[in-house]
């Protein structure tokens, strides 16, 4: 068994975190059409990152092509949400009806 994997898994962690939000800040200068088209180019016109692409051409329909800051855990930015989130309870309520309330 290797122990120096183990050893360093805390500095490969640190590694992986910094290198993570280096690819987001890069993600985050770039437009709208600049992110589909390297989506394209990363997994083939119009395939893959299919909740990305739907979120950028949402955000493209409102005519938003403002850069939203992105944040990891323990970085400096602040990440703004990109939608607000349905409550809970809501989600239980919707779930329910769609089983039929003899389903509990």
């Amino acid at each position: 068994m290797d122990i120096d994997r183990h050893a360093n898994s805390k500095a490969r962690q640190d590694q992986r975190r910094e290198e993570a939000v280096a690819r987001q800040e890069a993600c985050a200068k770039l437009s709208i059409p600049q992110r589909l088209e390297r989506l394209d180019t990363l997994f083939g016109e119009g395939k893959g990152a299919t909740r990305e692409r739907l979120r950028l051409h949402e955000r493209a329909a409102r005519g938003s092509n403002r850069v939203v800051e992105v944040a990891l855990h323990g970085a400096d930015t602040v990440a703004a949400p990109a939608e607000p989130r349905k409550p809970k309870k809501q989600k239980r309520r919707r779930r329910d009806e769609k089983r039929g309330a003899d389903h509990e």
